[in-house]
């Protein structure tokens, strides 16, 4: 890129102004690195997209962290937002608001927003409904926003009030966006009925449809849609003011026959004007889309879905092998519902019981599933908290007939007679199905007795599940909406009850992935642990992998086994330390398919109760385009011994978060990073000394180019790049960075080259600090250790911003960083 010659450094431009042109030099084609810096700060250096405030040699973040803006001179960091992106609130708004139930005991609810900034915590935020603060228990960053988990204010009168939310002075107000008053859904069932659900796809769908409708409360509308080449309304949708709302609407799905082609996009759109004619604004929105195959005939999902309103979140099920998953899932994310993913149809009870539970605002306690034969009865217990206020014990099975009754902590039995006498319990049957819902359940252990009383021969399978409404919620992430095969998927969860974040707790994550069964790989391979992802069973991956983790070690288990654990310690791509938010990467996204996340936590709330939640996500990983591959060599001169892990970030030259993909070898020496899309890469390289799997603040690392800019590997039409050597060396750590020298906080710059002089300058290149004698360097080992005071050499202590260290020893070697000084 070539600068005009009229244009000078510093000069004032204005809006179309050319400056400068795009071209060849000395031989080099076109090849744009580009930026825009509209301001620069008060010490005359640029935005700080650099600023290396964690010593890690690298800059914090193409949007850096809020503690780095403030101490790069920004009075308030309102400016540095509004300069690089908008501050904008993207969830609720006024079309689509959220339901923060009655006035004077509200539930969380979530806030999604998007800002500039990288690394912000709840301090950093401020959120008010109705003028009146707000508690923010949870923050997750994901690559482009923040969810904030919010617990509202009570107020005076069930009503719409207005969103702000602000960080420093910058802020966005959405008005009307969050409904208080009782929470209720609309929602049409809309089900393909086209040739390809014959025979037990349409009946368990029926099934499952009907104990979606049964499991429904009064208030809430229901209506039934039904596809093939063409939408029919099956039944309206109606408000439920009594059972025999339900049974009409079960009929209705009861007459659903398998036959035609297939137009999803004519059931999505006759489902959304049943909402549009029919349903209440007060309400939430919702539709749940089942399908098996591909649409085949108009109309088609991509002429529909630009008119599907914010207000109604679409949650989609994918029914078998043959499902358009990515459209299923493009669905779901489009219009912020959720996308699941069914292998067979003896599974959609329960998916259809976990999508009722999320729309309805209720936690999953537990799910397990067995086996119970004619006249014997098979136990489930699960731990009920005194967090949840309403509880729902439900089981299902496949045909036959299954009795269940309840055992209370203190050793009373409930059966139906019970519950039609008792008015905090009610019991409700299908013919595949039995629930008990109870209010206020007594804190404790809880037994399922699962009686069989006509089954087949060999048994009937069974699946035992409890829901309940609590403030104690497992909410699972992705930190992107779309992954392909070969990238890395960051998997987050936040553990949160209305107080605030739910530390040290124990969250597993089991993944079902879309390749061969167990029995497949074991006529290959024979009895040994697959290397592959499997298509399994929870309950077959936990035991095929579980006893090889170790819960105690973080890092120590690999991300590519499908039985794998999240941490909440600041360095698995979770944000902050210990703040309810836990996170890993899973790396085994060889397969193209849908990828079923199960999630698991448990732990002691607040109050010393032990608790457990579980949830599950489907993802679809998409088949990459094209794709090739980087290699080169690593290099190492240093005395530390371990595994070399190489990371490649797509299209990130600030490298924040998780890389998009990762290899690694025994030692240094050859890689290479293969089956990579068609992208600009930057790459990493650290030595994993002490084997923990993530890289620790005194490992040797290098980044492929400058530290503070990186160079771009490009890889285009699949080619193979070869050559991009990395040398890693021992890093130089500062902490604490940022420093608060007014709470009498020094910084200790760690692993400098043994009989190092540190000078501190000003990011002018002014000389601020010599530190060279023994109150100030500390040798120990193989490296010397400066501590600085924050003073400069007259003893005053210097102002705020940000300070370069350079460290060089007696021969010449030198190590330079970055530190932030914050008042």
């Amino acid at each position: 890129i070539l600068p005009r010659d009229d244009i000078v450094d510093g000069q004032e431009v204005s809006r179309g102004q050319p400056i400068a042109t795009i071209g060849s030099f000395s031989g080099v084609g076109p090849h744009l690195h580009f930026e825009i810096r509209t301001t620069m700060n008060p010490d005359g250096d640029w935005y700080p997209t650099d600023i290396d405030c964690d010593g890690d040699g690298k800059g914090d973040g193409y949007y850096p962290s809020l503690s780095a803006v403030l101490a790069a001179g920004f009075v308030d960091p309102v400016e540095f937002i509004d300069a690089r992106r908008p501050f904008e609130i993207l969830k609720p708004t006024q079309s689509a608001p959220a339901n923060a139930g009655p006035k004077d005991n509200p539930n969380k609810i979530e806030v999604e927003v998007q800002i500039g900034i990288h690394g912000l915590n709840s301090n950093d935020f401020n959120v008010q409904i109705g003028g009146k603060n707000s508690s923010i228990v949870s923050v997750v960053e994901l690559s482009d926003e923040y969810v904030l988990e919010v617990m509202p204010p009570t107020q005076d009168t069930n009503d719409l009030y207005d969103l702000t939310v602000s960080v420093g002075s910058a802020s966005d107000t959405e008005i009307d966006a969050v409904q208080y008053g009782v929470s209720n859904a609309d929602v049409p069932l809309v089900i393909d009925r086209s040739g390809s659900m014959s025979g037990s796809k349409i009946v368990d769908a029926r099934n499952a449809a009907k104990q979606f409708v049964d499991l429904m409360n009064n208030g809430d509308q229901v209506g039934v849609v039904s596809f093939s080449g063409d939408a029919r309304v099956d039944f309206p949708l109606t408000l439920i003011t009594s059972s025999n709302i339900k049974e009409q609407a079960k009929s209705a799905i009861d007459l659903l026959y398998a036959s035609g082609v297939t137009s999803i996009g004519d059931g999505l759109q006759a489902g959304q004007d049943e909402l549009n004619n029919r349903g209440d604004a007060t309400h939430s929105w919702a539709i749940v889309l089942l399908s098996d195959g591909l649409e085949n005939t108009p109309a088609y999902v991509a002429d529909v879905l630009p008119g599907i309103p914010d207000k109604t979140d679409v949650y989609t099920i994918g029914l078998g092998t043959y499902v358009d998953e990515d459209l299923m899932q493009n669905i779901a994310t489009e219009t912020g519902g959720e996308y699941y993913y069914s292998p067979s149809p003896d599974q959609l009870q329960e998916i259809y019981s976990l999508i009722g539970g999320r729309i309805a605002g209720e936690q999953t306690i537990t799910s397990k599933s067995g086996t119970v034969n004619g006249g014997e009865t098979k136990i489930e217990t699960t731990i009920i908290d005194f967090l949840i206020s309403l509880v729902r014990f439900l089981v299902s099975w496949s045909g036959s007939d299954i009795d269940l009754t309840l055992t209370d902590p203190n050793g009373l039995v409930i059966d139906p007679n019970v519950a039609s006498t008792d008015p905090n319990i009610s019991f409700t049957s299908g013919s595949t199905y039995e629930y008990y819902t109870i209010e206020s359940p007594t804190s404790g252990e809880w037994r399922m007795n699962i009686k069989g009383v006509d089954t087949p021969l060999g048994g009937e399978d069974y699946t035992a599940r409890v829901t309940g409404k609590s403030d104690l919620t497992l909410s699972p992430y992705f930190d992107k909406d779309r992954y392909e095969t070969g990238q890395l998927i960051t998997v987050l969860a936040s553990v949160s009850d209305g107080s605030g974040p739910i530390t040290g707790a124990s969250v597993e994550v089991v993944v079902q992935a879309p390749s061969q069964s167990l029995s497949a790989w074991k006529s290959v391979n024979g009895d040994t642990v697959p290397t592959k992802p499997l298509r399994e069973s929870v309950s077959t991956l936990k035991s095929l992998y579980k006893g090889s983790l170790n819960l105690k070690s973080p890092g120590q288990q690999s991300s590519s086994s499908p039985v794998f654990y999240l941490y909440d310690d600041g360095a698995h791509g979770d944000g902050q330390a210990n703040d309810g938010v836990y996170g890993n990467l899973y790396t085994n996204t060889s397969d193209s398919g849908s990828y079923i996340f199960n999630f698991e936590a448990s732990g002691t709330t607040t109050g010393g109760s032990s608790f457990t939640r579980i949830t599950t996500r489907s993802l679809f990983v998409a088949p990459a385009a094209a794709t090739g591959s980087i290699s080169g060599t690593i290099s190492y001169s240093g005395s530390q011994v371990g595994p070399v892990y190489i990371q490649a970030w797509q299209g990130d030259p600030t490298m924040y978060g998780n890389p998009d993909y990762l290899t690694s070898i025994s030692s240094p020496g050859p890689y290479i990073l293969s089956n990579l899309p068609d992208s600009g890469y930057y790459l990493t390289s650290y030595m994993d000394s002490n084997e923990n799997g993530i890289r620790d603040e005194n490992e040797p690392r290098a980044v492929y180019g400058l530290p503070h800019m990186p160079s771009t590997v490009i890889v285009s039409g699949g080619n193979q790049i070869s050559g991009i050597d990395i040398t890693i060396v021992e890093g130089v750590i500062s902490y604490p960075n940022p420093c608060y020298p007014n709470r009498g906080q020094i910084i200790k710059i760690a692993n400098l080259p043994l009989n190092s002089k540190v000078h501190i300058y000003t990011i002018s290149g002014e000389l601020v600090r010599t530190l060279d004698d023994v109150s100030e360097i500390s040798i120990g080992g193989s490296s010397t250790t400066a501590f600085w005071d924050c003073k400069n050499d007259a003893g005053e202590e210097v102002a705020r911003g940000i300070y370069i260290y350079l460290g060089t020893d007696d021969i010449g070697n030198k190590r330079t960083g970055k530190i932030a000084i914050i008042k």
